[in-house]
């Protein structure tokens, strides 16, 4: 299924810069409210289809990815990871997309998490920061062991972006371009916290 192209260039989607983490302040009321909308719309449809949907869409757009994930794989390999007897029979390539799924898999369910708290807990503002903060960082943490490269980040964010908005157009649902910032502000507050201005960061 193809996405839908994004409104915004792609260079607007950057990690930032010595932001204050104060979310209750950076996100109004009404990107709340948008943020709200397309992830009812996700959680109505089918949020691991949403999840095939980037992965294969970033394969698409940067054959670089590819590598990057064998690698990945490998790495993980090294660290304890045990197989059957048989598995060295298994086609390597099945291997590695099925584990960059799954890896996809578990960052949308903690972006679910995210925004779950972000548009229906209500505490105080402190309270709802330092919550926030901990679910940044959850996502972060996914990350561990990997150096990540900022153009597979932008390249993902951007693939999250185009199929959220072909989600909305297939649900007859108006996606506008403060549904766009909105989204890239939440992509930017989450890849803060693991890309370093420099373009790559190993996470200890």
């Amino acid at each position: 299924m193809g996405c839908a192209p994004s409104i915004g260039p792609p260079t607007a989607i950057k990690p930032a810069e010595h932001m204050e983490t104060n979310h209750n302040r950076i996100f109004t009321i009404d990107e709340r409210l948008k943020l709200k909308e397309v992830w009812v719309l996700v959680k109505q449809n089918n949020l691991k289809k949403l999840g095939e949907d980037i992965v294969a869409r970033a394969l698409e757009k940067n054959s670089s990815l590819i590598s990057y994930w064998q690698n990945a794989l490998i790495i993980d390999q090294r660290n304890n990871l045990t197989f059957a007897e048989n598995d060295s029979m298994l086609d390597t390539d099945l291997i590695w997309k099925q584990w960059y799924k799954q890896h996809g898999y578990k960052i949308l369910d903690k972006i679910d998490q995210l925004i779950m708290i972000m548009v229906t807990r209500v505490t105080t503002p402190n309270s709802n920061d330092s919550i926030l903060d901990e679910y940044f960082h959850r996502i972060a943490e996914k990350h561990v062991q990997y150096k990540i490269k900022q153009d597979h980040v932008d390249i993902i964010c951007e693939c999250f972006i185009d199929c959220l908005k072909n989600l909305m157009y297939q649900n007859r649902n108006e996606w506008t371009i403060k549904h766009e910032l909105t989204w890239i502000k939440l992509f930017t507050l989450i890849t803060n916290q693991f890309i370093s201005p420099t373009s790559t960061k190993t996470i200890s």
